[in-house]
C-alpha cells in the first residue's frame, strides 16, 4: 500500500474502514481468480512457444547425434553462453575435418526476414572477429572442443525457407548464406541445404567441407530417426526450463527413493541439455534454477553447509502418481508467484476509487449526489 493510500484510510471513521476492508477482501478474491486464469494462460503459451524452438533444436541434434555415417556430431546448444542476445544456437563439429559449425534456428522466415537476417549476421560477426570485450572466443571454443578450428560455417536454418524471398534479401544486404529446411515426417526428421549468394561470381561455395554436403543431400535429406534429446536449452524461458527441471527430478529421482538432490544429481539428470558446457556455466545455470525455483515454491533447501552446490534440496509436489496433475500443481505455483505484482497494482487502483466513493459519501454524512436527485423525484411524485 502506498503512503497516501495509507494516509486517506486513516482519515476515515472507522465504520467506513470496516467497509473499505470487506470490499477488498472480495474484490482480492475476485482479482486473484481472474489473474490466475490470465497468468496460467500465458504461461502455457511462453511454454507452447518454446517447445517449438526445441523441437527445432532437437531435428538438428537427431541429424548428427551418435551417427556412424559421418565424424561431424553434436557438440552443444547455446555456443557462446555468456553472450546471450549475440549467442547462435547450437554447435555442430568434426576433429578430423577441423571445422565448426554454428546453427540459428528460426522457426520462421516467412515474416520478419530482413530483421532476422540482420541479426543473424550480427551474430555471425561476434564470432568472426572476435568482438567481445571479455571474452576471446578463437580461445574459448578451442577450451570447448579440445583442439583448434580451421574453418567455420555458419547456417541458418528453418522450417519455413521462403528460397525466392531470401535470395531478394541477401542480394539486397550483399551478404551470402547457408540455408538448412527442417522438417519431421512421422518418427523421422529431414534437414535440406540451400545456398544463397549476393552475386552470382561470389566466391562462396557453401559448406567448406564437401562430405558435410553429401551427408546432408544423400542421408539427412532422406531422413534419419528424430528423438527428444534436449528439453530446454539456457536461452529457453525460466518457466519451460524450470517446469521440465522440476518435471525430470520428480520422474527420475524422487520417485526413484530419493529424498532430495544436489548438483552432481542435477547434472547428471541433464546431461545432454549441459553437453560441453564449461563448468561454471553448468554451475550458474543450476543456481538460477535454485533462485527461481525457491521462489516459486516449488522446492526447499533441506541441509544448509553453507555450499549450495553440494547442499541437499528437494522438489515440493502433492501429485505423486498422476503426470497431468503435477505439471498443472506446477504451473499454479507459477502462476501464483507471477501475478503477486500485477494483483497488488490492480487492488490499489481499486482501493484509490473505493477511498474516493467512501470519502464523498462520509464528508457529507454518508449522503451523496444521487440521494438529492432520488429525494427531489420523491417530492415532484407527491
Amino acid at each position: 500500500m502506498t503512503e497516501n493510500l495509507k494516509k486517506r484510510r486513516n482519515r476515515l471513521p472507522e465504520e467506513a474502514v470496516e467497509e473499505l476492508d470487506s470490499s477488498l477482501e472480495t474484490k482480492r478474491s475476485e482479482l486473484k481468480r481472474e489473474l490466475k486464469e490470465e497468468y496460467l494462460d500465458k504461461i502455457s503459451n511462453i511454454i507452447s512457444e518454446d517447445r517449438e524452438e526445441t523441437d527445432d533444436f532437437n531435428v538438428v541434434i537427431s541429424a548428427f547425434q551418435d551417427r556412424e555415417d559421418i565424424d561431424y556430431s553434436f557438440i552443444r546448444t547455446e555456443p557462446l553462453f555468456h553472450q546471450k542476445e549475440n549467442n547462435l544456437d547450437i554447435l555442430i563439429a568434426s576433429e578430423d575435418s577441423e571445422v565448426l559449425v554454428f546453427v540459428e534456428c528460426e522457426r520462421r522466415l516467412t515474416t520478419h526476414l530482413e530483421k532476422k537476417l540482420k541479426n543473424y549476421q550480427e551474430k555471425k560477426e561476434v564470432i568472426e572477429q572476435n568482438l567481445p570485450d571479455d571474452l576471446d572466443v578463437a580461445s574459448y571454443l578451442e577450451r570447448m572442443v579440445g583442439w583448434e578450428a580451421s574453418e567455420m560455417d555458419f547456417v541458418m536454418s528453418s522450417r519455413q525457407l521462403p528460397e525466392y524471398k531470401i535470395q531478394q534479401k541477401v542480394e539486397e544486404l550483399g551478404i551470402n548464406l547457408i540455408g538448412w529446411s527442417l522438417a519431421t515426417h512421422g518418427s523421422d526428421c529431414m534437414i535440406y541445404h540451400q545456398m544463397f549468394k549476393h552475386e552470382k561470381t561470389a566466391p562462396f561455395n557453401g559448406h567448406s567441407d564437401d562430405q558435410l554436403s553429401r551427408y546432408i543431400s544423400n542421408t539427412l535429406q532422406s531422413g534419419v530417426e528424430y528423438q527428444e534429446y534436449v528439453d530446454f536449452t539456457y536461452s529457453s524461458s525460466s518457466i519451460l526450463k524450470i517446469q521440465d527441471m522440476i518435471l525430470t527430478l520428480v520422474n527420475r529421482h524422487h520417485r526413484q527413493g530419493n529424498d532430495v538432490f544436489n548438483y552432481s544429481d542435477w547434472k547428471s539428470l541433464f546431461k545432454m541439455e549441459l553437453s560441453n558446457y564449461l563448468p561454471e556455466e553448468r554451475k550458474t545455470l543450476y543456481l538460477s534454477f535454485l533462485d527461481r525455483a525457491i521462489d516459486y515454491n516449488l522446492i526447499s533447501r533441506e541441509e544448509n553447509s553453507g555450499d549450495r552446490l553440494s547442499d541437499g534440496h528437494r522438489a515440493i509436489f502433492k501429485a505423486h502418481k498422476n503426470q497431468k496433475k503435477l505439471i498443472n500443481e506446477i504451473r499454479e505455483k507459477m502462476a501464483e508467484t507471477e501475478l503477486q505484482d500485477d494483483l497488488q497494482s490492480r487492488l490499489e487502483e481499486y482501493e484509490s476509487q473505493k477511498l474516493t466513493q467512501l470519502e464523498r459519501e462520509y464528508a457529507t454524512g454518508g449522503t451523496t449526489l444521487s440521494d438529492f436527485v432520488e429525494e427531489d423525484s420523491e417530492s415532484d411524485s407527491s
